[in-house]
């Protein structure tokens, strides 16, 4: 369910604060899009496909959890999954001290 598709953030809870698709594009300037590849890679872009930023994926704890690396580096973050459907998929991970909560829709 989680491979083969383009993944489009719809939202992110930080801090226990929320931010939707439209306020991400006007803080950041773009929505963003993640590809996860049945070979290990991830791709994340910008709405128009531009800036790609590229690294590996793999699955943990009995396909509960996917490890992100390689991204800006070698930073990498457990992303634990709370919900997976063909056309959503939500995740949380600790940035530092705070959970982030992110929701994506597929394209």
């Amino acid at each position: 369910l989680i491979t083969g598709k383009t993944w489009v953030i719809q939202s992110v809870n930080m801090s226990g604060m929320d931010f939707t698709a439209a306020e991400i594009i006007a803080q950041e300037g773009a929505e963003f899009q993640m590809s996860l590849k049945v070979d290990g890679t991830v791709t994340y872009t910008d709405n128009m496909g531009l800036n790609p930023m590229n690294g590996k994926w793999q699955f943990q704890v009995n396909e509960t959890q996917f490890k992100v690396s390689g991204i800006d580096g070698t930073n990498s973050d457990l992303n634990t999954i709370t919900q997976l459907t063909a056309t959503d998929l939500e995740f949380w991970h600790m940035d530092g001290s705070d959970k982030m909560i992110m929701h994506y829709k597929a394209k």
